[in-house]
């Protein structure tokens, strides 16, 4: 008789949403098993847990388990725990293997944990089953090398693997982990890539990664995410697998409107192309810079990493003609609250427009951050927060189930403090629901441009505005009181009042509806506060309005300007306004303040004057660079 397997990889969320991942880290790992007889006769693969429910209902599905095998991370790894605890006291006789990213020897001390593998896990946990067959002896802690060749490994993709969820769930909106190469060759002290383990970069057969992409056209699959830790990196090979997955997503056959690329730490011209590629269905480029403070760069080690010339990537950016974001992350050694809010205006000096991200930092297990000396060093505190990445509705079973996911999150430094943290989120809380939205970035050009006003003056003169203005005071103390609460405590104030709100995304998401159904009056109130630092031309005003979108406006339209926005010099262009065209599915709040925001392109003089070079395959090519001249202008 076959002894039955269940593999368990429960996704984050447990709420009413019909988005789901596709558990495919236990894909590999079977897929990989599964080229042995031995193991074929000897070993069934009954189900995959892959949903997060309610455990009673997983426990009694299961018909005498022999071998569960969990795939844990930050977001999973209390439900596989208090799980796998009820399943040993029901089946002791079943071996209980656990494995992922947190995984480290500590984790023995749960008595009912079998086995503890860190690492890889596709040949080890072949040897694990061929060894439970002989009833060989299993050491409770598997420390695994690096796999030292992966390309020939099989997808669990191409080799059905997933077949059966997908056939039972024909209504889910499927998330597909794409994974085309391993490892990583930077050593950054936040995340688990930069472990000296996943140093050396590994790849996939090129032929396997194109299959993938093939079958994902026909199975479902509304967004690709592929999580090598630089796209880019590889550059002819990743570029050519991003025209796959545009060729893919214009199958008439295919659902896929989502493509989310991990975009190589030095940004290079590759990088650039892909996203041209797929610009249409990506959030764009991601730009991580996570700090614009160098001390703190270098306590992270990211200082060797090449991002200073911050301009000439923003270039690269209009000459592709993609839109583009910037990470940062905020809480980090050194860093200072003058120094993060100095880096934000740094970044929008320099042309960041677009979007700049602020994430807190998180403690990921086994990244040096991890390390308690590390911590010391630099006066880390932290919080361990439980609606870290969920609100409450999607935490259904949580309490039942003793289930509630926590992380590690840093609250303060010896640099920085609790409160400092919680008026850096309040601050940019407005700077992404005014300048990134659209509500200001004209004007406030202007006056950097051509009034030879600091953005920061604007905006902190914007920001005092709005904590009176009689309809957004109340959102400003509501952002001001759930961040310093959630930091100092680790969890958002006043649950009946703040039941909705997940401070992880608070400072981009908060409020944005509500102050889109207001836009016009938030135009002129960003335009009243400038006008108290200057005269604005009624051009500019008029630019400002077209700039976000009115539904009751027929597009395209032309608008006739006194001044040039590109040259930010007097002169009379004809623009053409037209709306940004909705081509995915996306609703997360970075994509719907895109697609409210108009396109204004230059019909009288196309914008050319600065360069800089872009040597992608060699070639040396100008592009076109605005405002150089006044990146580091002072004031």
């Amino acid at each position: 008789m076959k002894r039955n397997v269940y593999l368990f990889q429960p996704e984050i969320t447990s709420g009413p949403i019909n988005e789901h991942y596709l558990p495919y880290s236990v894909g590999c790992i079977w897929a990989y098993c599964q080229q042995f007889d031995d193991i074929k006769e000897n070993y069934e693969l009954k189900e995959v847990i892959w949903k997060r429910e309610r455990q009673k209902y997983v426990l009694d599905r299961l018909d005498n388990p022999k071998v569960c095998g969990f795939s844990l991370y930050v977001w999973n790894q209390n439900w596989c725990l208090t799980c796998a605890k009820k399943i040993k006291e029901r089946w002791p006789d079943c071996l209980i293997v656990f494995g992922g990213p947190s995984v480290n020897k500590d984790w023995i001390k749960y008595d009912f944990i079998d086995v503890a593998m860190f690492g890889e896990g596709e040949i080890k946990w072949a040897e694990l089953l061929h060894k439970r067959l002989d009833n060989s002896a299993l050491q409770r802690y598997w420390k695994n090398p690096r796999q030292k060749d992966i390309e020939d490994f099989p997808s669990p993709y191409t080799t059905g693997f997933f077949d059966k969820i997908i056939e039972d769930n024909p209504d889910a909106m499927w998330f597909m982990m794409l994974e085309t190469n391993r490892g990583c060759p930077y050593h950054c002290t936040f995340c688990g890539w930069g472990a000296d383990y996943l140093n050396k970069l590994k790849v996939f057969a090129f032929e396997r990664v194109a299959k993938d992409i093939e079958w994902a056209i026909t199975n479902n699959i509304h967004w690709i995410f592929p999580i090598d830790a630089n796209s880019g990196i590889l550059k002819e090979r990743d570029v050519e697998i991003a025209k796959l997955i545009r060729k893919a997503i214009l199958d008439k056959r295919s659902k896929i409107s989502r493509v989310t690329f991990n975009h190589a730490k030095n940004l290079n011209e590759a990088c650039f192309e892909m996203e041209k590629i797929i610009q249409e269905w990506t959030y764009g480029l991601e730009v991580a810079v996570q700090s614009m403070h160098e001390p703190t760069l270098k306590a992270v080690k990211r200082d060797n990493m090449g991002m200073n010339n911050l301009e000439r990537t923003f270039a690269l950016s209009k000459k592709y003609g993609i839109k583009f974001y910037t990470e940062l992350v905020l809480g980090l050694p050194l860093e200072t609250k003058k120094t993060y809010i100095d880096g934000v205006f740094k970044l929008i000096r320099a042309g960041q427009h677009d979007n700049i991200k602020t994430y807190l930092t998180t403690v990921i297990p086994n990244s040096e951050m991890d390390d308690v000396e590390y911590q010391k060093k630099y006066g880390i505190k932290l919080i361990e927060p439980k609606d870290m990445y969920r609100a409450p509705e999607e935490r259904i079973w949580d309490e039942e189930d003793n289930s509630a996911e926590t992380i590690s999150m840093v609250s303060a430094t010896n640099t920085m403090s609790s409160q400092d943290m919680a008026n850096c989120l309040s601050y940019f809380w407005m700077l992404s629901q005014f300048h990134f939205a659209g509500y200001t970035k004209i004007v406030t050009q202007y006056l950097y441009n051509m009034a030879g006003i600091d953005y920061k003056t604007y905006y902190d003169k914007l920001y005092n505005t709005l904590k009176y203005d009689h309809i957004s005071s109340e959102w400003v103390n509501t952002v001001e009181e759930v961040f310093i609460a959630y930091l100092k405590n680790g969890e958002v104030p006043n649950s009946d009042k703040y039941n909705n709100v997940v401070a992880l995304t608070m400072a981009e998401s908060y409020k944005f509806s509500e102050i889109s159904e207001h836009k016009d009056y938030f135009i002129e109130l960003g335009l009243k506060v400038a006008e108290e630092l200057a005269e604005i031309p009624q051009s500019i005003k008029d630019l400002q309005h077209a700039s976000l979108v009115n539904e009751q406006t027929d597009y395209p339209y032309t608008l006739t300007s006194t001044i040039d926005i590109d040259r930010w010099v007097v002169d009379t262009i004809q623009y053409k306004i037209n709306r940004v065209p909705v081509v995915s599915d996306q609703h997360d709040q970075m994509y719907m303040k895109y697609i409210r925001r108009c396109t204004i392109d230059n019909l009288t003089n196309p914008f050319v004057e600065h360069y800089v070079e872009d040597t992608y395959k060699g070639e040396t090519i100008n592009i076109p660079i605005t405002q150089s001249s006044n990146t580091e202008r002072q004031f």
